[in-house]
């Protein structure tokens, strides 16, 4: 499974090798089942590309590590007809919700140590190292503009706090 989305979450969900062809996409990949299903994410991903919205980050936020994650009470979710809570409606809905549902279930085994659980969702379970030797430094590539800067903020509320390092690589040569 794949642990870096380069594109949105119901986008990649939705890739299948076979009825898309050999695109760049896949080019040197070696080929597995999940390729022909499009479920190659990860359960414990590292990362997701492609957004530009600064709300969605804040929304991903809610899902992995705020008010959903937790079950807490939040007036900005939006409580669905079958009791499903979400941030927001997700484009491909049911399929993002289900990965979704996967990676908090990962999650909190992954944190709980539970590799039982982890088995049973087909996670490899973490290799625990001391928490002193781990370090992530994080470089965004960014355009610095004023209508990015919700974006910018955004980073820094949501996955940047979990950087020991965080840096924005700008373009000079951008203009507004």
């Amino acid at each position: 499974r794949e642990h870096v989305s380069l594109y949105e979450v119901d986008d990649i969900l939705g890739y299948n090798r076979t009825d898309q062809g050999e695109w760049w996409f896949w080019k040197n990949k070696k080929r597995f089942p999940c390729h022909d299903d499009g479920d190659c994410l990860a359960y414990l991903p590292l990362a997701f590309h492609h957004y530009k919205d600064s709300q969605i980050f804040l929304d991903l936020e809610k899902e992995f590590y705020g008010s959903v994650m937790k079950g807490e009470e939040d007036e900005t979710l939006i409580r669905m007809k079958d009791g499903r809570v979400t941030t927001r409606r997700w484009p491909n809905f049911d399929v993002t919700q289900q990965y979704f549902e996967r990676v908090r279930a990962a999650m909190k085994a992954a944190e709980n140590g539970d590799s039982q659980s982890l088995a049973t969702l087909n996670v490899q379970p973490l290799h625990q190292t001391p928490k002193l030797n781990n370090r992530l430094y994080c470089m965004v590539p960014f355009i610095w503009t004023p209508k990015y800067v919700p974006s910018y903020h955004a980073i820094h509320e949501t996955w940047g706090k979990r950087c020991d390092i965080l840096r924005f690589m700008i373009d000079p040569i951008i203009g507004d």
